[in-house]
């Protein structure tokens, strides 16, 4: 029920909570169930990490169950979560798995959303002649099994990628039909974001007037709030763009700063700093979100400094030979999804420290304050905490 009211997270503790009783009295088929629910609630919750950590558990006891279909399904959610993560290395074999499994045990519709899966992380590595082939062939594969959502999917994704290459002929067909279906089923997400690259095809041949139509309709929607489903910035992401192309400015930043905030909140699930990074650096849209919304505000991401070589003498003025030139990230986007302003600080001058030791340079308490805009005091404090947490660099400290 609290899946239904999309009530996400009342749903996972209480799946949390009967995966627990199930593991204690070991009946494995019960906890299997749970185990396929939860992957579900992180994947619509973007809990990738909480995902991928689980799957391995849950596929364990799929094998061990001889649960062959059970198994498939759970490796792509696997896929999945290393897509949503920017992981395209370990994604591609994943699904390529799941497609080869699924050929075996006879499951065509499955086999067939994970070749979509499979154009979308080709797309993402810009091998856009592979991504068409997978559409293509995930689309046929669903017409011929009757599979209507799995069709919209491709067609979805068949039709954004023929906007991307200037093809509207073969975009705005394709475009039309899944916007029918994710209509006719009721999910206004998915509807939106196919209306929205149909506004995009149609100001690309000249139709503005409908351009226009297909962007109020989304503007509208967004004041209401935007619909609940998955990973809902590409469909603000492409909102924007057809705002921004129409020179309805005030708007569009509106939504750019929407997608941005959606981004956080999902970055905020995440509590893997390492995957909560690669969520913002490797994801092209997330990153074409990011390096769009910088454009609206002040706020430096990196800086050029010039710090000791970390092989330099104490004691004395370094000469020019003895000085490194670092590149330094003083603010990420996925520090804003760290909650506590000292664990945040902590979190910046670790990667601080980290990029300083990459690049030879070992740099002094002050350049480390300047750069965080905090004192030479919190330095000091924040560097005991490192240290006893274990995680020392090498630096110029002034006793």
């Amino acid at each position: 029920m609290a899946r239904q009211t999309g009530q996400i997270e009342q749903a996972i503790s209480w799946f949390e909570q009967t995966l627990a009783v199930y593991q204690v009295i070991n009946d494995r088929f019960a906890a299997s169930i749970i185990q396929a629910n939860l992957l579900g609630g992180y994947y619509y919750l973007g809990a990738w990490d909480r995902l991928l950590a689980l799957a391995d558990e849950a596929l364990a006891v799929k094998d061990a169950l001889g649960d062959r279909l059970g198994a498939a399904v759970v490796r792509q959610q696997q896929g999945l979560a290393a897509y949503a993560l920017g992981d395209y290395e370990r994604a591609r074999p994943l699904l390529e798995q799941v497609v080869r499994e699924c050929e075996v045990i006879g499951e065509r519709r499955i086999a067939g959303l994970t070749r979509n899966v499979l154009g979308l992380v080709a797309e993402a590595e810009g091998n856009l002649t592979e991504a068409q082939h997978y559409y293509q062939l995930a689309l046929a594969n669903a017409q011929e099994t009757g599979a209507e959502t799995e069709a919209a999917y491709a067609q979805h994704d068949l039709g954004a990628l023929y906007t991307q290459l200037d093809e509207s002929a073969r975009a705005i067909p394709l475009l039309e039909a899944a916007r029918t279906t994710w209509a006719e089923h009721g999910n206004e997400l998915l509807r939106l974001k196919s209306e929205a690259y149909l506004g995009l095809v149609q100001l690309a041949i000249g139709e503005q007037t409908r351009a226009e139509v297909l962007a109020q309709t989304g503007w509208s929607t967004f004041q209401r709030g935007a619909p609940s489903g998955e990973q809902p910035q590409a469909w603000l992401w492409t909102l924007y763009r057809l705002l921004n192309r129409l020179y309805r400015s005030e708007q569009a930043e509106q939504v750019l700063r929407a997608a941005y905030a959606e981004l956080q909140r999902q970055a905020g699930v995440i509590a893997d700093a390492t995957m909560r990074q690669s969520f913002f650096r490797h994801v092209p849209l997330n990153r074409a979100i990011v390096a769009a919304y910088d454009q609206l505000t002040p706020q430096a991401r990196t800086l050029i400094i010039t710090l000791a070589h970390c092989d330099a003498p104490l004691g004395r003025a370094l000469t020019t030979e003895e000085m490194v030139s670092v590149h330094w990230t003083i603010n990420a986007p996925e520090d804003e999804a760290i909650p506590s302003k000292s664990a945040q600080r902590l979190h910046r001058l670790r990667r601080l420290l980290v990029e300083a030791t990459a690049q030879s340079a070992a740099p002094t308490d002050d350049d480390l304050a300047q750069a965080l805009g905090v004192s030479r005091r919190t330095i000091l404090r924040d560097m005991t905490a490192l240290a006893q947490a274990g995680l020392t660099f090498p630096t110029r400290r002034r006793k």
